[in-house]
């Protein structure tokens, strides 16, 4: 039987209208006068008689939170609230001591492009605020630029039956005033916290991707932890329902952290750069997963890995971090010129998941020991060096000296125990890693890919996994390339850039 193309059309352009009528614009100031009232007429359209899908688009302004976004609750239709023209133009804002969007239960929402601002100058109401979330999922942060005093966004899950997935990307952040004296850390700029109270009746496994993020913070800008309490209220421990992926994301943290990470499991860390800061990753209580193609330079600390059965306090017990069998591996990373150690690993001597192992890194240049493995007593408060197995395997330890830093507000050496070495404290090397000048192209002005004629070159490991590309993008070949960056032929144009880089904020450095 022969179809008229004539009927083709028709029916095609029936299923476009079919599809368009399932779906709603709202003008703000158009057709609400306010983004209250926007979001008030989506929630009437997402739980009325014929649901469907919500955009509200935004005009060009400034405009006065907060905003409540509790309404916007319906798990199978979404409400996207889009600015028209962008960030510089739209202004979502407010200025004391609490959050210009927030809400409890939402469902399949997104805020794209807008310019969120709260900042309060008076010194006793403090800890001005983006973006509060509690119970809610299917969240989405894309195109926006934030400037806080104190938190940008915070996802907090308390519902056993949840699983929360938030993904936030391709914003730019300025978070933290330290002149503020908040009693709890200050500038973060994401932050998913579950809080449970029996993790074994909890069956939500939560999902926090962040990616192609400019942060610029005063604190640990992206931090991801499962709490556990007990009936008293007291933190005991941490558990590992849930992940966080943190990839591609320039980042300054001139207090804390990169990242910052208690419980969860299956944690993938990659390609991201982070640099002048106090500590480029820590990963306190044993959270499992995959660590790769990050440049850690210039920061007081390189990176900080913690194993404990039990944790920091009178109240802690034993915790519920432990997931038999899912390794934390460090791979492919370049960490350089830190005013510290380049990787610390912390032990409390207790039976636990297997060691972290370390393979085609390049940890060189900074300036209190390259690899320092240490056991813990926090009772005590005592740490000493001691030779746990890291399984090294092709990293390039160089050049790291003991003339540095051996204290930081973070996390401090002085006191402990026994005899440091310029390369290695506490662990022993086997004999395995290099210790080679790794001919980088120009690190005089950050860019830390490998020259032509650099011993590292092809000369990475391959009997076991590598990522299949590199720092920026480019594939690595069978015989892989140690550190963060594969030597390609072409040139590896504005690498000092992060190219990889999405973030739409102005570089500061």
């Amino acid at each position: 039987m022969r179809i008229s193309k004539w009927f083709f059309i028709l029916t095609m352009l029936s299923l476009g209208s079919i599809l368009w009528a399932q779906s709603a614009t709202i003008r703000v100031p158009g057709d609400a006068p306010t983004i209250s009232d926007a979001i008030s007429q989506a929630s009437s359209i997402i739980n009325g008689s014929a649901p469907r899908d919500v955009g509200i688009k935004v005009d060009p302004g400034t405009y006065q939170g907060p905003f409540n976004l509790s309404p916007l609750n319906n798990p199978n239709y979404s409400v996207s609230l889009v600015a028209a023209q962008g960030p510089s133009v739209t202004r979502l804002i407010r200025s004391d001591c609490c959050w210009v969007l927030q809400g409890s239960g939402v469902r399949n929402f997104t805020l794209d492009g807008f310019q969120v601002s709260n900042h309060n100058d008076d010194p006793l109401n403090v800890a001005s605020q983006g973006m509060r979330l509690n119970d809610s999922t299917n969240i989405t942060v894309q195109n926006c630029s934030f400037d806080v005093d104190w938190q940008a966004m915070l996802f907090n899950v308390y519902d056993p039956a949840l699983s929360s997935r938030v993904q936030v990307v391709n914003n730019f952040v300025i978070a933290g005033n330290p002149n503020e004296t908040y009693p709890d850390v200050y500038g973060p700029a994401v932050t998913m916290q579950i809080i449970m109270y029996n993790p074994s009746l909890s069956t939500g496994e939560h999902r926090l991707i962040v990616a192609d993020n400019t942060f610029r913070t005063a604190a640990s800008a992206v931090r991801f932890f499962y709490n556990v309490y007990d009936e008293n209220g007291n933190q005991v421990g941490y558990a590992p329902g849930g992940t966080l992926e943190m990839v591609r994301n320039d980042v300054t943290s001139w207090f804390a952290a990169g990242h910052n990470l208690g419980g969860g499991h299956n944690h993938h860390v990659a390609a991201n750069r982070i640099h002048d800061g106090q500590v480029g990753f820590y990963n306190f209580c044993g959270g499992s997963g995959v660590w790769e193609n990050n440049v850690l330079y210039n920061n007081v600390q390189g990176a900080i890995f913690g194993n404990y059965q039990v944790c920091y306090g009178a109240n802690w017990v034993a915790i519920s971090v432990p997931v038999t069998g899912e390794k934390r591996i460090i791979r492919h990373n370049t960490i350089v010129n830190n005013q510290g150690a380049g990787l610390i690993y912390l032990d409390d001597g207790l039976p636990h998941d297997p060691l972290p192992v370390l393979y085609n890194n390049i940890i060189a240049f900074n300036d209190y020991s390259g690899i320092v493995t240490l056991l813990e007593d926090a009772v005590n408060s005592l740490q000493m060096y001691m030779p746990f197995n890291l399984s090294l395997d092709r990293n390039d330890v160089f050049a790291n000296t003991l003339s540095g830093l051996t204290d930081s507000t973070f996390f401090g050496l002085t006191g402990t125990v026994g005899k440091p070495g310029a390369n290695y404290s506490g662990i022993v090397p086997n004999g395995k890693d290099m210790s080679v000048e790794p001919g980088f192209y120009d690190s005089v002005r950050r860019d830390f890919s490998l020259k032509k004629n650099s011993k590292l070159v092809n000369a990475g490991l391959v009997s076991l996994p590598v990522p299949l590309r590199d720092f920026v993008l480019n594939q690595r070949d069978p015989k892989p390339d140690i550190g963060a960056y594969e030597y390609v032929e072409a040139p590896n144009l504005n690498v000092r850039a992060n190219p990889a880089n999405r973030g739409k904020g102005p570089k500061t450095d």
